[in-house]
């Protein structure tokens, strides 16, 4: 998972919006570009 997010431009330290929250998935924002990512992925997502 943590290969696939690297692929989407998800960095440590890339700011990271969350569009909308759904039950079995949500639509995050990450450099310009709008995913939805199912919550298994989403909560790999470790925000600090």
């Amino acid at each position: 998972m943590n290969a696939f997010l690297f692929r989407l431009g998800c960095y440590s330290g890339e700011p990271i919006t969350l569009v909308s929250k759904k039950r079995k998935s949500c639509i995050v924002v990450i450099k310009d570009g709008r995913y939805n990512l199912d919550n298994l992925l989403a909560e790999a997502i470790i925000v600090e």
